[in-house]
């Protein structure tokens, strides 16, 4: 879309790829690499209660547009986990040029790991997913991130866009989460997968 384009090259990256050749080597409960769209993202923020001492995790990062957008507009931390190493690869080169354009004073990070992989941490507090992998990931992914509230309580926040309907059954019926938010898109109407669903654990502190 032109007004992808536009707002990448405002922010100085290239996230227009659409990424599928780590599908070839047999992984077939990943999904291809490509990036939310900015109005999407939009939306999301313009609803999401956050902090200055929130964490925002992006599983999945692709090549890193939701980390350029949120560290600028949210002014948090921001940290993603992929593990192709070519789609890394881009999105280190697209922190690099997008911090010599706007400088801003929160970190940006990738992690290259499989995200089942990856050891939740206590500062870690908004799990960002687009277009989810398959249950059979999200399942372990979310039992860390429960056993990781059980030793350090704190709000935590995971927001799907355009999710599984399995991984929203699985995050309802089978987790300590609440749903709390449900954004429905423009597209809805064609496509009932064109949504963000937030789900939330809460500290007795929290309201």
């Amino acid at each position: 879309m032109a007004a992808n384009k536009r707002m990448d090259e405002w922010l100085g990256i290239d996230t227009s790829y659409v990424l599928e050749s780590h599908l070839k080597q047999g992984k077939w409960y990943y999904n291809r690499t490509e990036s939310t769209d900015y109005k999407v993202l939009d939306c999301l923020f313009d609803r999401l209660k956050w902090t200055k001492d929130d964490v925002l995790v992006d599983v999945g990062a692709g090549t890193g547009r939701v980390l350029c957008y949120s560290a600028l507009r949210l002014g948090i931390a921001v940290k993603g986990i992929e593990y192709a190493e070519e789609v890394v690869r881009i999105a280190r080169d697209n922190f690099d040029s997008f911090m010599k354009k706007h400088k801003v004073p929160t970190p940006i990070c990738i992690i290259q790991k499989k995200i089942e992989q990856y050891a939740i941490l206590p500062e870690d507090t908004i799990f960002y997913f687009f277009n989810p992998f398959t249950v059979i990931l999200v399942r372990p992914f979310i039992f860390n991130v429960m056993e990781s509230f059980e030793q350090y309580p704190r709000r935590i926040q995971c927001i799907f866009y355009y999710p599984d309907t399995e991984v929203l059954s699985f995050m309802q019926y089978h987790t300590h989460f609440e749903l709390t938010q449900e954004i429905l898109l423009d597209e809805y109407c064609q496509d009932t997968r064109e949504k963000i669903v937030i789900f939330e654990l809460k500290t007795s502190g929290n309201h």
